[in-house]
């Protein structure tokens, strides 16, 4: 469905063999065109049910009226849905966060290609796209929420799950950004995920993580606290870490969004959490608005946590 095109180097326009048997991502084809390289863009999962917006349809199973992926790309441990009301959550949430703190400005400004891993609708690559015309973006994600033919050209959007493979060849991006996907990974997945965003980052280009701190089943909640260590351990270099306590639901604008960020994400949990509580809806009713009484009562806060790393150079070793 049309092609993303990125100014890669010409020693990135072949598929490095991974020892590996040959997959549907090996086999893509890619030629070289004035020192660019051109990645097929995947066919998007579509059904009878489409989005709005402007976005690609997508295929839902519909649960209590809430719509979750169905498609070839599912991640079961993932409970919260994929349709419009997720959409404009997660853009509420956007706002509530800074867009990236890894040093790169002037690589933005000059032109590099950027990954962003679990785009959800897209916002941050369509805004760092329109803000930084030089550099190239690619979102990708498990559920095809992102727009397909209504985006600036510098920006491209895949299906693809991180956690399994990036269908991308090895050393593709300057600059791998990942964002609020706590829930989206278990524990043993992290792992594999890490590894694959740094594989498909230059060596000199550096990796972002930013998460919030929760607990919840098989999910490492408090991966937020360790992901310095989970950076310096895959060999990046410089790692810096910072967070940030967020108010939700109090104290100013940012304090609003984020309280309104939890108060769509709360009822979007319900139809998947009804059956893992084995309570009823209106037990979850009552708990759901005890819980969102409570966040100005007693100024409860989201905190938000940065780690980036910079893939060290061969000469510099790990």
């Amino acid at each position: 469905m049309g092609n993303i095109t990125s100014k890669f180097p010409a020693s990135h326009t072949e598929s490095p063999q991974r020892g590996r048997s040959t997959s549907r991502s090996d086999r893509r084809s890619q030629r070289k065109m004035e020192e660019e390289v051109v990645f097929p863009m995947p066919s998007p999962v579509t059904s009878g049910n489409s989005s709005s917006k402007g976005k690609t349809s997508r295929k839902l199973k519909l649960i209590d009226g809430r719509g979750f992926n169905d498609g070839e790309l599912v991640n079961p441990k993932y409970m919260l849905p994929v349709d419009d009301l997720e959409c404009d959550r997660l853009t509420i949430q956007h706002y509530s966060l800074r867009n990236y703190s890894a040093p790169i400005k002037e690589q933005l400004e000059k032109g590099i290609s950027v990954l962003d891993s679990g785009c959800g609708t897209g916002i941050w690559c369509l805004e760092m796209g329109t803000d930084y015309p030089n550099s190239t973006f690619v979102g990708t994600d498990i559920a095809a929420s992102f727009p397909i033919d209504i985006h600036p050209s510098n920006v491209s959007f895949f299906n693809a799950d991180t956690t399994v493979e990036l269908p991308f060849p090895d050393e593709t991006f300057d600059y791998v950004f990942q964002r609020m996907l706590t829930l989206a990974f278990s524990v043993d997945a992290w792992e594999s995920a890490i590894k694959e965003l740094i594989r498909v980052t230059k060596p000199g280009g550096f990796v972002e993580l930013v998460l919030h701190t929760l607990s919840a089943r098989n999910i490492n909640g408090r991966m937020s606290l360790q992901l310095g260590d989970r950076l310096i351990e895959h060999g990046l270099k410089d790692v810096t870490t910072s967070y940030k306590v967020i108010p939700t639901g109090w104290s100013g604008r940012i304090g609003e969004l984020t309280g309104q960020v939890l108060q769509a994400a709360i009822p979007a949990t319900k139809p998947v959490l009804l059956q893992i509580m084995a309570i009823s809806e209106e037990e979850f009713d009552a708990m759901a608005t005890e819980a969102l009484r409570e966040f100005p009562q007693y100024k409860t806060v989201n905190d938000v946590w940065y780690a980036f790393g910079r893939k060290p150079m061969e000469k510099e070793g790990v």
